[in-house]
């Protein structure tokens, strides 16, 4: 049987390790200035419950995580071994009430902020698990290992996401909006270094946003072949993906949602064979394309909506491919090409 741990504490803090043997902590915490301290080395560790049927997609209301309610909480978790998981969840709490299985009252209650999670993981088939909801929370994540798994929503603003992982098959979701009609800054950074790398980032500005202070910064740096890079950002944002290695494809869409949307900035770069970059910005005006390939066989396609857009592309290599669109008042572009058999389409209305 496998030992289990249920622990609930406010203003403590608990330090847990276990080793040699499978083992399972479901650790729930109401409160604040909590701190959790946790290493596992072995096999088939887990700290939370086991998550099926979910696809993946952490809800706010995932009752099998475990979690820390209230303010500047702590959480800190190592794994080290083979198919560990980790599930976990800090920020607001929800009432719930269970007849037969079933949930027949639902409820939001404590607010969060000044949370921070610290997850490492070593070793082959990790699955990490986060969900913060509050504001000014920051999630930390490390993978090293083959065919890591890596999972992260923030639901706030001014909150802060990190993925670096190291192996084979690398996966790395990250998703943040807003809630309450409440946007804000949020950034979220992504490290891959390995082979067919996957990194999905969606920073998310509901349409009814009154307050948008600041930008939406992404970051993404993949070293290694077969890498792609999926990027969605709403409201004013800003991306910087940088991609080294083969087969390397960056698709992006910088759209307006938010009525305070007035500019998106993208720089993109790719060094190696078979790049391909498909991106669309569609602010209320002032967007601006950074993007460089350097390599063989190297595709571009641009869209710009609305005015003053600005695209500089430079493509130094062979078979190179341009199609640029913008749509709108006072746009301009920069291109560069160095090589042969190029081919540009542009248009502009």
């Amino acid at each position: 049987m496998r030992p289990s741990y249920l622990f609930a504490a406010s203003a403590a803090v608990l330090s847990i390790g276990s080793q040699a043997f499978a083992s399972e902590i479901v650790y729930s915490t109401q409160g604040a200035v909590n701190r959790f301290n946790a290493t596992q080395s072995g096999v088939d560790n887990r700290i939370g419950a086991e998550t099926e049927g979910n696809g993946g997609y952490i809800y706010p209301w995932d009752y099998d995580a475990a979690q820390q309610v209230g303010v500047n909480n702590t959480a800190n978790v190592t794994q080290n071994g083979v198919a560990n998981q980790a599930n976990f969840k800090q920020g607001r709490d929800n009432v719930h009430a269970f007849d037969a299985g079933i949930l027949y009252d639902f409820g939001s209650v404590s607010e969060a902020m000044f949370n921070t999670l610290n997850l490492s993981q070593s070793g082959q088939e990790n699955t990490a698990l986060i969900n913060q909801m509050g504001n000014h929370n920051w999630a930390d994540t490390a993978q090293s290992g083959s065919l890591n798994v890596s999972t992260t929503e923030q639901w706030g603003h001014m909150d802060t996401a990190s993925t670096s992982q190291f192996g084979v098959e690398n996966t790395s979701f990250i998703t943040q909006s807003d809630f309450n009609g409440v946007g804000g800054e949020k950034s979220a950074s992504v490290f891959q270094n390995g082979n067919s790398n996957y990194a999905y980032l969606n920073q998310y500005e509901d349409y009814y946003s009154t307050i948008s202070p600041g930008a939406q910064v992404a970051s993404i740096n993949q070293a290694g072949s077969g890498n792609q890079t999926t990027v969605y950002q709403t409201g004013r944002a800003t991306l910087d993906s940088r991609i080294g290695g083969d087969n390397n494809m960056h698709t992006i869409n910088q759209r307006l949602i938010a009525p305070f949307a007035p500019e998106n900035a993208a720089e993109v770069s790719s060094f190696g064979d078979f790049n391909n970059v498909s991106l669309i910005q569609s602010g209320l005006g002032g967007n601006s394309a950074d993007i460089r390939q350097d390599g063989d066989q190297n595709a571009v396609t641009l869209a710009q909506n609305r005015q003053d857009g600005f695209a500089m592309i430079t493509q130094s290599g062979s078979n190179n491919m341009l199609n640029l669109t913008q749509n709108g008042v006072g746009n301009s572009f920069q291109i560069s090409m160095v090589g042969s058999s190029h081919a540009i389409s542009l248009t502009q209305y």
